[in-house]
């Protein structure tokens, strides 16, 4: 009989943190999954260190790679290899409670309408202390927007459903950062995407972290994924100028120019009004957008600045 849950992870290089990673899956409390680990080409002591384990625990399943395939490519293999009914990804430097699995897979089967489920996740340093809690919105129509503008999900923390991610294509081994969101995109009417409320993964981080490493590609494969999804959306040619700006307000990058304030606002709505019209958001969740439109109109707000700027400031003018 097939588990219900494949937790798959990728390693490379990974000795430092594996042990303890491994640890908090197999002390999960929901017990019916397998352990899918790519062994993705290590040349450190990672390899002795997954065949001890499995060794001990049978439910551990083992894929070995003499070579670097990459990130996408193992996750990929791992997916086609998975016979559960749920796929959940794991990070060979992070740690997920142990009631993860359990909270995920009742969320997802009393919420059947749901393909996408993240949570929480605490930020720690490489000693596992607490530095802050990475936040992502619950709401399925928030994380559609955060898509373009924030957070959407924690990725060492979602569950997915595996006939969904097959169907979409798995993650894009063409790209070498920003997988994540490039397959949360492509996910987008398959299914609704939500968040639990609790902290369910400590993410770890430090100087290796792959977050860290690709910034720069990451950025770059953003902004390819804004501009296939606005097309999508507008169906004609994405402006550069659109782009560069929606670009800069999810980098944080908030110093913008008076003359850019209306077409930023024109833009926002017209986003706002195009998802719900295409489905992508929901009707009754449109508030939400609205009020992080609000929120990013004012952050943006040209202000008044030198002497006689500060009078008017204070006139209101």
């Amino acid at each position: 009989m097939n588990p219900k849950i494949s937790v798959v992870m990728s390693v490379f290089n990974g000795e430092s943190y594996l042990a303890e990673a491994i640890e908090s899956i197999l002390d999960q409390t929901f017990t019916d999954f397998e352990f899918i680990i790519i062994n993705d080409g290590s040349t450190d002591t990672s390899s002795d260190i997954l065949q001890d384990y499995a060794q001990q625990d049978p439910r551990i399943r083992l894929i070995m790679f003499d070579e670097n395939i990459g990130l996408a490519s193992a996750l990929n293999h791992g997916i086609h290899q998975a016979q559960g009914e749920y796929i959940a990804r794991m990070d060979c430097d992070d740690i997920s409670q142990s009631s993860r699995l359990q909270q995920q897979v009742d969320y997802l089967d009393a919420h059947p309408e749901v393909c996408l489920l993240g949570a929480q996740m605490m930020v720690v340093d490489k000693d596992k202390n607490p530095l802050f809690v990475f936040e992502v919105p619950p709401q399925h129509s928030l994380i559609i927007w955060n898509l373009f503008f924030g957070r959407t999900f924690a990725h060492p923390s979602v569950m997915m459903r595996r006939g969904v991610v097959l169907r979409v294509g798995g993650y894009d081994e063409s790209i070498s950062a920003a997988q994540d969101i490039d397959l949360w995109s492509r996910m987008i009417g398959q299914g609704r995407f939500a968040n639990l409320p609790d902290q369910l993964v400590y993410y770890r981080t430090h100087e290796h972290a792959t977050s860290i490493q690709k910034s720069d590609q990451q950025g770059t494969i953003l902004r390819l994924t804004h501009k296939r999804l606005l097309m999508q959306l507008w169906g004609d040619v994405v402006l550069d100028t659109t782009l560069t700006r929606f670009h800069k307000i999810r980098s944080g990058r908030l110093q913008f120019l008076k003359r850019d304030y209306e077409p930023i606002k024109v833009d926002l709505q017209r986003l706002a009004e195009s998802l719900l019209a295409k489905g992508w958001i929901l009707p009754d969740e449109k508030y939400l957008i609205d009020a992080d439109i609000n929120r990013l109109l004012e952050l943006i707000k040209p202000k008044h600045t030198g002497f006689w700027g500060r009078v008017l400031g204070k006139l209101k003018l």
